[in-house]
């Protein structure tokens, strides 16, 4: 059985997840699907009491036409705020950061289009380390 030691670090987050070779690529660790918020929704990320986030990807703007944006109007801008939301959130049990507020940090897209998030966390477990 082959065993490896993965090493993540994020924000001066440091995580050993140990990975045994059964199963899971990321047995330690509850990942989170990519999912959209709205312009007015809140993004919420929770973990459970021995687990911290650990943000995976986010992006802001206009990626496509979904739940939050009609096929109508331009559709291609974006911009990558995963350390963004690295800082608000991972390394932490839960957060929340509402969505019109990345309008303060970005603005991918002409200010008259409507922008939305899409974002994938994931809840690990194990020792975890912050350097200051």
């Amino acid at each position: 059985m082959a065993r490896a030691l993965t090493y993540i670090q994020s924000l001066g987050l440091q995580i050993y997840i140990l990975n045994t070779g059964d199963g899971p690529k990321c047995p330690l660790c509850i990942c989170s699907d990519r999912r959209e918020f709205c312009q007015f929704d809140k993004f919420e990320a929770n973990c459970e009491h021995d687990e911290v986030i650990l943000m995976e990807a986010a992006q802001y703007g206009r990626m496509r036409a979904g739940r939050c944006i009609s096929g109508e109007g331009y559709i291609g801008c974006s911009a990558d705020v995963r350390v963004y939301l690295d800082g608000h959130c991972s390394g932490r049990r839960r957060c929340s950061v509402s969505v019109a507020s990345l309008t303060d940090v970005v603005q991918p897209c002409r200010r008259d289009f409507t922008s939305y998030l899409e974002a994938s966390y994931a809840c690990v477990k194990g020792n975890t380390s912050v350097k200051i």
